[in-house]
């Protein structure tokens, strides 16, 4: 299956000329039909790994109704990366990663 820019629309943002893409938590897990706590939680588990390239950004979100703010991870294109490459072998996994792939070069 083949995919086109709108499939890929929303899946990684640029916010300056001079600024690296980047993509979040949260649209991986919803891409993969995941719990946002287990993908929060393999970046947790493996923060290390994951500063290997580069900083591992975030940016607090008040959620409304809610007293606690929200951490959403910024992830760059290696990040994300390897992210997926942590991530089960699962239908859904799998079309998300030949989707990922082609992203950054669209």
């Amino acid at each position: 299956m083949t995919q086109t820019s709108t499939q890929l629309d929303g899946l990684v943002f640029v916010h300056g000329l001079n600024e690296e893409p980047y993509t979040t938590d949260k649209i991986i897990a919803e891409c993969i039909g995941n719990n946002l706590h287990s993908v929060k939680a393999i970046i947790y588990n493996h923060k290390v790994d994951f500063e290997e390239f580069g900083i591992l950004s975030f940016e607090m979100t008040k959620l409304p109704g809610r007293g606690r703010p929200q951490k959403t991870y910024h992830l760059n294109e290696q990040q994300a990366t390897l992210l997926i490459t942590y991530l089960d072998n699962t239908p859904q996994v799998n079309q998300f990663k030949k989707t990922w792939f082609v992203s950054f070069t669209v």
